[in-house]
């Protein structure tokens, strides 16, 4: 089951990694002045951290309304300023929407849909599985015991009046000494 879902995820994983290059490229180019979006791989490394969850907004964007509020531009804190601010809150909502809601859905969509195909063969699975232990059990019997077995079944089969009703462990052992039929009743 683990290795279908993973083969589905590294046949989707391409146009995944596409996504994860664009929004972090772009937010590499709009938010350079950002400590996690100055170098391109922090970019890619903060893009895919925030595509699971840690949007990070408030470092990214509150960060520098805060550090003005308390006069921190003046101090040792560097103040990190948003450059293209429409752009870069366009950008934002557009990646929260696409990787964080859209993209992370199908990606549970495809694991779901791969867990039914199995549940679909498991089936099929259970009963080969339950055949090979039956084999296996069988086998594992002494010789007397299956062809004794063996001989019930096919005297059943073939005569099934001399078949005893109630069968108990002396009616097994003396099963092929005396064969006489249930009914006592000659047929006519």
């Amino acid at each position: 089951m683990f290795t279908e879902v993973l083969q589905t995820f590294t046949n989707f994983f391409v146009v995944f990694l596409l996504f994860i290059l664009g929004f972090a490229f772009s937010f590499h180019c709009l938010l350079q002045n950002q400590y996690a979006f100055r170098e391109w791989w922090n970019a890619l490394i903060k893009t895919s951290l925030m595509m699971t969850g840690d949007l990070g907004f408030e470092d990214i964007f509150v960060a520098e309304a805060e550090a003005i509020e308390t006069g921190a531009e003046s101090h040792t804190i560097s103040v990190s300023t948003v450059n293209y601010k429409p752009v870069s809150y366009i950008l934002f909502v557009v990646f929260v929407i696409i990787m964080s809601i859209i993209l992370m859905n199908l990606l549970v969509g495809l694991a779901v849909d791969d867990i039914q195909g199995v549940q679909e063969n498991a089936e099929l699975e259970g009963l080969a599985m339950q055949v090979k232990l039956t084999l296996d059990v069988q086998y594992s019997l002494p010789l007397f015991i299956r062809r004794l077995v063996l001989q019930e079944y096919r005297l059943s089969t073939i005569f099934p009046q001399f078949v005893p009703q109630k069968v108990d462990f002396y009616s097994l052992v003396a099963f092929g000494e005396k064969l006489e039929p249930l009914n006592h009743q000659r047929r006519s």
